[in-house]
């Protein structure tokens, strides 16, 4: 790299002095000259003596490709700011680095990212000056107070103190031998200083320079090391200058860089590009600067081509004695360029005060207007045998290049339509043409033309092939399929082929069959024998139009249809369509190359398909191919015309292809080179959104977990393909172009996220990257957890089977207590009652014939007894439903069943309720209900009282229930149940059941009183 100072100006033109060394130069002088009038002499000597040598030079390098037929890309902003890059420098793992005035920046091809210092490292200065790449992988940085290397991702810093000279760092160059220089703005010392390895770098100071002020570095092919400086050229060691070419006159050197012949350039901030005599003939002429005006860095590139920056005035390629300028009017981000630089695939970038361009080389090479063809839409191109490529266009005429230049055939020629639809080179090297205005071959210059039978005009043949016999055979849009016959025209008639058939294509083979193939679909082969074979889609043929016909080397047929590609050999079909991997649209053209490659034109670009990948037996895995399109500098139209061919392959090996801005030429021989696989790595990695550190392992608990990550592919970074795989979750490999996955709900364990991408050419790289996946389980994803849990849940299960159990144990007994009860009370009252009604009419009978009268008495007082009987039967059964509860309160309801309990007694009944009457629930209403009805039963049938007294007080958060009768009493803790009575027993049941409170409290002659208390209801 190259790196310029753009302040040294005037104060270091006045500290020119005297180099120390001196250097033999070509015209048999020591360096530097006696004076300046014979330093120039010198130069202008060594000028004159290699212009013939550039020349020869000149004719042997291959012509580059034009400046305007590259492909240009640009970048301006990088998060709302202007990118406006200051150096460039590509490390060893592919990242492009750019220094700005605000900092570091790293672009992978796809997008930008600002570096950022790790912990509490910091760069010796914000603004970058100079990047260099270190061979040990790392990078070094300039900086406006120092230098640094950034390393395994932390900064090692040199400033003052560790020996540096003072000033801005504006050049690095770093030796095989891991020696760096670092040239700076200097003061009054030495700017230059060497930093040597040996444990820890030393820094050395670099004496004798003729000036302090570094401004640009340079190492030669011969890794010998050249300082730029404001008083002239120096060649430097790691511990002093070695010789200096000075000139008088005030100079900048501000770039250098070296050509294709070896010969040194340096730009001179005065007087433009210069001619440094490194060698016996030194720089043949250095660029006029009326051509090059403001010249401010150097770069030579892969292929020889010297590129110039400019200050204001854009871009220059020079290549061959050939200059061509590229401005902001072209595309430019800005005519001021900061710095260039080539990276390792061979692509070209230029930092402006503007944004950042890249200028690359396309596959193909195109040929349009500019190079002199007569038209831009080409219909059709045909190779010669003897050299050259036939070019028919629309509109301009009949086309032959030969050695890279264009010879147009136009009316005057004989060819009375400029539009050409068709090409053939017969056997005798005879070109064929047809136009849309006339038909026949190309002879001396001329075109003898040939008419239809009957004299009319041939005016649309789109398709040419020799077929047996050495007979020429014509496909017309009028007239259906015609043969030439020596020197007359006429219809070909075969009566195989069904009428209706639209002939769409012509082929011949090497054993002399003519292939016709048909729009409907489907081919026929007219063999030496007039025997015609046809072939259908039903016979295994891709269905379709068939829009090319083509024979290989290995004698295979080849056609491309609208449903796909075919081929035919050993007397058998095989198609590939869409489910192969072909894209969509079908196969426009057929050509095979130097290599047996197999190229089609398709609607999605030109694709080239390996044999080998053919040939294999095993069909359901998609095709690998190298795809070549916009970005190649290929832009195939995108439906077929009526003109044929579409392609070629020429003698030397190219390939070329009609299009609809030019003709296009690739060359095979080129592309097959395997170019170096993309660099993988993994930028970052984000769990729920928020970043952890990753560096080949990363372990992280949470819902989502997300990757990011790239391919260091400089060139067309938009045909990258990746492939991944999350090993123990995704079932296989995906292929996609995003740079980015998502894996939401990842299940817990252990896992290997692997990665890795293809370029554009496809070429993969097998390493790649990886990353070990520990994704740590919540507590509930546990086993132990899950085991607690299923304990948990089965000592629930059984909580509420033995709760179930026991609440259905409970209503059991307390339907067995109801039963007993009302068995019991149906016993007492309702049977003992019709007993009596039996023993009543009984006596009445007996006494029925002897005292009528008393027998009388009986039958109405058993009336009366039924009468009471079924009462107290129909009291029973309504005490199983309480409908007493269903339109009354609990108070209203207690009174009204006390009342009818002490009905026809002298037993009086009162009730008393304190507190605001609120709803309870039903459970605790109804139980408290069959409580007092039970005490109050208890005490009119049994205690003998003259009052009960029934409190219901609803003051507190609870209630509170007591029934308080003046009878006999009992003694409590002596009672015996009345065998088939539950009184009590039944008041403690329903007591418990809604979780009150019972007090019993009776004594003998005293009275009873049954207290039921709930504390919260």
């Amino acid at each position: 790299m190259q790196a310029s100072h753009r302040g040294a100006g005037n104060s270091a033109r006045s500290r020119l002095s005297a180099g120390s060394g001196r250097l033999k130069g070509g015209c048999g002088h020591d360096w530097p000259p006696h004076g300046a009038k014979s330093m120039w002499h010198c130069a202008i000597l060594l000028a004159a003596a290699s212009v013939f040598l550039i020349t020869v030079a000149a004719l042997a390098q291959p012509a580059p490709v034009p400046l305007n037929q590259l492909i240009h890309s640009s970048w301006t902003q990088i998060e709302g700011d202007t990118i406006a890059p200051t150096a460039m420098a590509q490390t060893a793992d592919g990242v492009l680095w750019l220094g700005t005035r605000a900092g570091l920046v790293w672009f992978d091809g796809a997008h930008f990212v600002r570096w950022k210092p790790y912990g509490n490292e910091q760069l010796p200065g914000e603004r970058i000056t100079a990047l260099r790449a270190s061979i040990t992988g790392g990078l070094w940085l300039g900086t406006s107070a120092g230098l640094a290397k950034l390393e395994h991702g932390h900064l090692t810093s040199y400033t003052t103190r560790e020996g540096l000279p003072a000033g801005q760092v504006l050049a690095l160059i770093e030796e095989q031998d891991g020696t760096v220089f670092v040239g700076t703005a200097g003061t009054a010392e030495s700017g230059l200083a060497s930093l040597t390895r040996g444990g820890p770098h030393v820094l050395a100071r670099v004496r004798g320079l003729p000036d302090p002020a570094v401004l640009s570095l340079f190492e030669d092919s011969r890794h010998q090391i050249w300082v730029g400086t404001a008083g002239g050229v120096c060649r430097a060691t790691s511990r002093a200058v070695d010789s200096c070419w000075l000139t008088k006159r005030p100079t900048e050197i501000l770039s250098m860089a070296e050509d294709s012949e070896g010969h040194l350039l340096a730009i001179d901030g005065n007087r433009g590009i210069l001619a440094i005599p490194n060698r016996p003939l030194g720089t043949p002429a250095a660029v006029p600067r009326e051509k090059v005006p403001a010249a401010r860095t150097l770069l030579t590139d892969k292929q020889g081509s010297v590129w110039i920056g400019t200050l204001g005035q854009g871009l220059f390629q020079l290549h061959a004695g050939k200059l061509e300028h590229f401005t902001r009017r072209e595309g430019l981000t800005s005519d001021l360029v900061e710095t260039l630089f080539e990276d390792r695939e061979g692509n070209l970038w230029v930092a402006t005060a503007g944004g950042l361009d890249l200028f690359r080389e396309p596959k193909a090479r195109r040929w349009s207007t500019s190079e002199g063809l007569s038209g831009s839409l080409v219909t059709a191109v045909c190779a010669a045998r003897h050299g050259g490529v036939w070019v028919g266009t629309a509109g301009g005429g009949l086309n032959r290049l030969r050695q890279e230049r264009f010879s147009p055939c136009f009316s005057d020629s004989g060819l009375k339509q400029s539009t050409v639809i068709s090409l053939y080179e017969d056997p005798h090297g005879r070109l064929w043409v047809g136009t849309t205005r006339g038909f026949g071959y190309w002879s001396q210059g001329r075109l003898i033309e040939f008419r239809a039978p009957g004299g009319a005009q041939l005016d649309r043949v789109f398709a040419i092939a020799a077929g047996p016999g050495g007979d020429l055979w014509l496909a017309d849009s009028q007239r259906g399929l015609l043969r030439v016959r020596g020197t007359r025209t006429e219809a070909a008639g075969m009566p195989q082929i069904p009428a209706g058939k639209v002939v769409y294509e012509l082929a011949s083979r090497a054993n002399g069959e003519l292939w016709i193939g048909f729009y409907d679909g489907g081919v026929a082969v007219l063999g030496a024998d007039q025997r015609i074979a046809v072939y259908r889609p039903e016979d295994g043929l891709a269905p379709g139009a068939v829009q090319s016909i083509y024979e290989d080397s290995a004698g295979a047929v080849w056609v491309a249809a609208a449903g796909g590609l075919s081929r035919f050999r050993g007397g058998r079909w095989t198609t590939w369509s869409k489910e192969q991997g072909l894209p969509p649209g079908g196969v426009q053209s057929v050509a095979e190359d130097a290599h047996h490659g197999l190229w089609i034109g398709t609607a999605g670009g030109l694709l080239r398909l390996e044999q080998s990948d053919l040939n294999r037996e095993d069909r359901s895995k998609p095709l690998s191919f190298s795809a070549y399109g916009p970005l190649d500098g290929i832009r195939l139209p995108t439906s077929r015309k009526m003109a044929n061919p579409r392609m070629a392959a020429s003698g030397d090996g190219r390939l070329w292809i009609s299009t609809e801005d030019g003709l296009a030429s690739i060359d095979p021989a080129r592309v097959r080179s395997t170019p170096q696989p993309p660099p993988v790595m993994i930028e970052r990695v984000l769990v729920d959104g928020r970043p952890v550190d990753a560096d080949r392992q990363v372990a992280f608990r949470g819902r989502g977990f997300e990757l990011y990550y790239t391919a260091l592919s400089l060139t067309a970074p938009e045909m990258v393909k990746f492939r991944y795989q999350l090993e123990g979750f995704d079932p296989g490999w995906t292929v996609t172009t995003a740079r980015h996955i998502l894996y939401v709900n990842l299940p817990p364990g252990h896992f290997r996220f692997r990665l890795t991408a293809a370029n554009a050419d496809g070429v993969w790289n097998p390493a790649g990257a990886e990353l070990a996946v520990h994704h740590r389980p919540y507590l509930y994803q546990t086993w132990v957890f899950r085991v607690i849990l299923a304990g948990a849940i089965a000592m629930c299960a059984y909580g509420i089977y033995w709760m179930r159990m026991r609440q259905l144990r409970s209503r059991f007994r307390l339907v067995l207590q109801e039963r007993s009860r009302l068995t019991h009370e149906l016993h007492d009252t309702v049977l003992q009652g019709f007993v009596g009604v039996v023993y009543q009419l009984e006596a009445a009978s007996l006494q029925f014939d002897k005292s009528p009268e008393l027998a009388k008495q009986r039958l109405t007082h058993a009336l009366d007894r039924a009468e009471q009987s079924l009462a107290e039967a129909r009291r029973a059964m309504l005490s199983m439903r309480l409908t007493a509860l269903d339109n009354h309160s609990l108070p209203e309801a207690l009174l009204k069943e006390g009342r009818n309990i002490v009905e026809g007694t002298s037993i009086g009944c009162d009730m008393t309720v304190t507190g605001r009457v609120r709803q309870l629930r039903y459970d605790i209403e109804a139980a408290l209900f069959l409580i007092a009805r039970e005490a109050v039963n208890n005490a009119v049938n049994h205690a003998r009282p003259q009052r009960v007294a029934v409190t219901l007080d609803y003051s507190g958060p609870g209630v509170r229930l007591a029934i308080r009768d003046d009878g006999i009493g009992f003694d409590p803790h002596a009672r015996t149940d009345i065998p088939g009575h539950l009184g009590l027993a039944g008041i403690e049941e329903r007591a418990r059941q809604i979780a009150a409170s019972l007090t019993l409290d009776s004594q003998p002659g005293k009275g009873t009183v049954v207290e039921i208390a709930l504390a919260k209801c």
